[in-house]
């Protein structure tokens, strides 16, 4: 037998950009799809919202994603970038009525004169929006 040995210490460069990084995509994976596999409850004290608008929130979020989807997409966005937001789009009278991720290139948080917290989001396309704190999952 003969030892095969490879002139490289087995390090790979680092751009800068950790989901480049495969290691670190296999450790996420199998925590985002854990998550994903769950079943989210809104609750007030021990109790479960018996309120319909935040249960078919919490089972369709959006017209474009299932909850599972959104689950692991915030996951991702949690572990890799160490943030993750939601932005809750509510009808007219208050009521939540679609959840949606929100993946940024960058945030500014930003106070009202009045003292009301909004944080601005820059996208990766280069667009930004600007949101009330409170009308976000963070």
């Amino acid at each position: 037998f003969q030892m095969i040995d490879e002139p490289s210490s087995g390090f790979v460069g680092f751009s800068g950009n950790v989901y480049e990084a495969d290691i670190v995509r296999s450790a996420v994976r199998p925590l985002a799809n854990a998550v994903g596999k769950t079943v989210p409850k809104h609750r007030f004290g021990d109790k479960i919202n018996p309120n319909i608008a935040i249960s078919m929130v919490l089972q369709e979020p959006n017209a474009l994603m299932s909850m599972q989807m959104l689950l692991e997409k915030m996951i991702w966005q949690y572990r890799v970038n160490g943030n993750a937001f939601i932005y809750v789009e509510k009808d007219d009278n208050g009521k939540p009525v679609a959840l949606y991720p929100i993946v940024s290139h960058s945030l500014e948080l930003l106070i009202s004169p009045s003292g009301e917290y909004f944080i601005k989001f820059v996208l990766r396309d280069g667009k930004s929006y600007t949101f009330r704190y409170r009308d976000l999952i963070h």
